[in-house]
């Protein structure tokens, strides 16, 4: 028995050692138990956190989305950053927008609008009928672009051509009867057509005052080609 005894008794360099490792094994223990308590439910509160953060971005982006598809009428010239990226605008053609305005100069058409911004065919025709400019800019820019061919069908609708003018026709301009109508009728024949309003001071017989009355209701709307 003695002989056991002595044979598992430890040296002090043993006993030193068992003990550093006891020891290390209860910090082990001790430092996974704090580090469950202390870090395991914050990073679950903080996924839950960012949860709820994360809802109310997609709240901003659907009430964003919505916004997008309800336009209201506006004035293109005041597009702000935050309107430019709702209509669907880069930021690029947003900054050429405002880089134009601070010259203090305005897009008055859509198609200007387009040309300052250099917008797609496809957003044009989308965000084009809410564009609502000032009326008096509106009614200044109908007479730019008044064609030529609409104030060709004003001045024909004024007057009568005086090249198919008959001699009863004729006869509704004061000063004129039976007599100097058909010969009116008969110079023009004998041109061949008048090809300018001058050409009526040279009938025989019609005053200059006559002639001027008969000028503004008659007119050689479709000239000949006789030269003077």
């Amino acid at each position: 028995m003695k002989n056991i005894k002595s044979r598992i008794q430890f040296s002090k360099q043993e006993q030193s050692g068992i003990f550093f490792l006891l020891l290390f094994i209860v910090l082990l223990q001790g430092g996974y138990y704090l580090y469950d308590k202390n870090y395991s439910k914050p990073l679950e509160d903080k996924f839950v956190l960012n949860l709820s953060e994360q809802n109310k971005l997609d709240l901003l982006k659907k009430g964003v989305a919505n916004k997008k598809s309800i336009i209201h009428p506006f004035n293109p010239n005041f597009i702000s950053d935050y309107k430019g990226y709702t209509l669907g605008m880069s930021v690029d053609e947003i900054n050429r927008l405002h880089t134009y305005r601070k010259t203090n100069k305005y897009v008055n058409t859509a198609i200007e609008f387009q040309q300052v911004t250099k917008i797609s065919d496809s957003l044009l025709k989308r965000i084009q009928p809410y564009f609502k400019f000032p009326e008096w800019k509106q009614e200044k820019t109908k007479e730019l672009f008044v064609s030529k061919k609409d104030k060709k069908s004003d001045y024909i609708k004024k007057y009568k051509d005086l090249n198919i003018a008959t001699s009863v026709d004729l006869r509704e301009v004061y000063g004129i009867g039976e007599v100097l109508s058909k010969r009116i009728v008969k110079y023009r024949k004998k041109l061949g057509g008048f090809s300018n309003n001058n050409q009526i001071y040279k009938v025989y017989g019609l005053k200059p005052d006559v002639a001027n009355r008969l000028l503004e209701k008659f007119q050689v709307l479709k000239a000949s080609n006789i030269k003077n």
